[in-house]
């Protein structure tokens, strides 16, 4: 056997996705309340969600739970987050182009406010040249 094959951080890393999983379905139901999370995926109980996220008595997450709360809590940081998770539990990234790596680039100068707009302004300048 090789020793390529042999990847020992490998269930390291799924626990620390499916932990990621976990608090972005969390913070999408604070924000969203537990009786409607509850609702919204078919669970009678609100407590068995609850187990669910605190992971008590041996309770795990399920994806498909945390897309219908995904959906439910609308387009926006909550829904994004717990899509990454899912594509980050299942190793779905795919890779990022380069217009949206610059879309993305510009969002993160623009949340500093008049000095980012200034930053990207001059950069946007440069560029031209």
């Amino acid at each position: 056997m090789s020793s390529l094959t042999l990847d020992f951080g490998a269930a390291d890393e799924a626990a620390r996705e499916y932990r990621r999983f976990v608090r972005a379905v969390d913070d999408a139901v604070a924000v969203m309340s537990l009786d409607i999370a509850a609702g919204a995926c078919g669970i009678a109980n609100k407590s068995d969600l609850r187990a669910m996220l605190d992971g008590r008595n041996g309770r795990r997450l399920p994806a498909d739970v945390g897309a219908v709360i995904a959906r439910r809590v609308g387009t926006g940081e909550y829904q994004d987050a717990i899509l990454d998770a899912i594509r980050g539990m299942y190793g779905l990234y795919a890779p990022e182009s380069d217009a949206a790596y610059a879309h993305r680039l510009e969002g993160a100068l623009l949340r500093f406010g008049e000095p980012g707009a200034n930053v990207l302004a001059q950069c946007r300048r440069e560029a031209r040249r």
